[in-house]
């Protein structure tokens, strides 16, 4: 359809439609984004930009692994966001209304939710950085991501109850390490090629995860929005979620998080018990880097980087992998 209008929003909505607008949020890149305004509220409407199958590798990546589609993602929103909500901790949008097909209106999936008040956590803007180094932002998300991780499943899979046996997650990682590593940016990439084969058998060796939860693989600053004080107002991208290893997200995390010490605390604030990450944590790195789509920091930038939760208790120590030296800043 050509630019969007109030017109062709308005049967969308049961009220008048006052006010359109685009917005640039620093959470999304799957969606447009728009504020919308009616005689009854003010709401955000997220409509997908892309239909096809392989929109993104991070996406294809999920599909892979976790049987995840954005699509199926849609029809699963409002129960999340309730559960979530009932963690009380950091809140999430009310979904209001939301078509994953293309038979409506505007022949595109699309969310309609609540708006939430905020400020946008932009991608490496001096907000994104300080809400990195935050002492309480890290207690604060400790705290919900412990809660989360409070519930198990003993298969991985997406967030419909659509999985497979936790025994069958290392082979299944493995056909996904053997995708992502053939495509295009991954391909031409001679350090992720020498290194591929090394993750693939170890993926292949690793022990099957002893229980899942629920996770989201692209949980960074910029899915938020953030309150006046500096804390997280509100979570208000919640379409990614998966059901899998709880360690691939937290190893996502200390990537980015600068307060490793203090995000541990507010996750043992609820009587959590933190996992073993030293033996699975190169070939997590390995996985996300190729799931984002090899970003340009370089493979050593993610893989080496020392940017890690401490652990007490080690198991084993990592087994060798050569590493290329690529430099670079210590973020994926």
């Amino acid at each position: 359809m050509s630019k969007l209008s109030k017109e062709n929003l308005q049967p969308l909505f049961a009220s008048k439609v006052l006010e359109l607008k685009s917005l640039t949020p620093g959470y999304d890149n799957t969606n447009d984004v728009y504020f919308v305004r009616t005689d009854e509220g003010q709401y955000v409407i997220k409509i997908l930009k892309d239909t096809s199958e392989n929109r993104s590798v991070f996406w294809r990546g999920l599909h892979l692994v976790f049987g995840t589609t954005y699509e199926a993602s849609i029809n699963n929103q409002k129960g999340l966001s309730e559960y979530l909500n009932k963690l009380n901790v950091i809140p999430v949008p009310r979904i209001l209304k939301a078509e994953s097909s293309l038979d409506n209106p505007i022949q595109k999936p699309y969310v309609i939710m609540e708006w939430m008040r905020g400020i946008p956590v932009l991608n490496e803007s001096e907000l994104f950085h300080q809400m990195t180094q935050d002492k309480e932002v890290a207690y604060q998300l400790g705290i919900f991501l412990s809660k989360i991780h409070a519930r198990q499943f003993d298969y991985f899979g997406n967030i419909e109850g659509q999985g497979r046996p936790l025994s069958e997650f290392p082979e299944k990682l493995a056909l996904a390490l053997k995708t992502l590593g053939a495509m295009r940016k991954a391909a031409e990439d001679r350090n992720v090629q020498r290194v591929l084969p090394h993750f693939i058998r170890q993926a292949q060796m690793m022990r099957p995860p002893k229980s899942s939860g629920l996770i989201m693989l692209d949980l960074w600053p910029t899915q938020f929005l953030a309150s006046q004080q500096g804390s997280f107002a509100a979570l208000v991208d919640i379409e990614s979620y998966a059901i899998g290893p709880i360690e691939l997200e937290l190893v996502l995390i200390e990537l980015w998080l600068g307060n490793h010490g203090k995000f541990k605390e507010g996750y043992f604030e609820t009587g959590a018990k933190w996992p073993d990450l030293e033996e699975l944590r190169e070939l997590y790195r390995f996985f996300l880097y190729l799931l984002y789509d090899c970003p340009a920091q370089g493979l050593d930038a993610c893989i080496d980087s020392r940017s890690k939760f401490p652990q007490r208790d080690r198991l084993r120590k990592r087994s060798p992998v050569p590493k290329p030296r690529l430099g670079g800043p210590e973020m994926l």
